[in-house]
C-alpha cells in the first residue's frame, strides 16, 4: 500500500522557527513530526511513501533517508523546484511520470511567456 505526505510548504505561520528547520521536522512532544507519521502509516502497513519537497529539501532527505529506517520498503522525494504546486499539483506532480512532468513545465513556461508579452 502507498501513501503521500504533503511537506513542501514554507511554514511561514511558524516563522522563525522555519527558516532553519522544515516544518514537517518540527518535533511535536520532543518527537520530529515527519518520522513519526512515516512510522505510525509503516505499522498500519504502507510499505510505500512519497514526500513532495521544496523548503529545506536536503533536511528531509537527510532525517529520512531511503525510509528503511523507519519501516517503509520504499521512499521517494518528489521536489517541486521552483515554485509550489499546491495540494492537487504536488500529488499531479508526485505521481506523473518525469516526461510528463517536463511537458507540463514547458506548456506553463510557454503560458507565462505570452501573459508577459501581452502585457507589455
Amino acid at each position: 500500500m502507498k501513501a503521500m505526505l504533503l511537506a513542501a510548504g514554507r511554514g511561514e505561520r511558524l516563522s522563525p522557527i522555519t527558516r532553519v528547520l522544515p516544518k514537517p521536522l518540527l518535533p511535536v512532544l520532543g518527537r520530529p513530526l515527519a518520522p513519526w507519521v512515516l512510522t505510525q502509516l509503516a505499522a498500519e502497513g504502507i510499505d510505500e511513501a512519497v514526500i513532495n519537497l521544496h523548503h529545506l529539501p536536503q533536511s528531509l532527505r537527510d532525517a529520512l533517508g531511503d525510509g528503511s529506517s523507519i519501516g517503509l520498503s520504499s521512499l521517494r522525494y518528489s521536489l517541486e523546484p521552483r515554485e509550489l504546486l499546491g495540494t492537487g499539483g504536488g500529488i499531479l506532480h508526485a505521481a506523473a511520470p518525469a516526461d510528463h512532468r517536463r511537458r507540463i513545465r514547458g506548456r506553463r513556461r510557454q503560458r507565462h511567456r505570452r501573459r508577459q508579452r501581452s502585457q507589455a
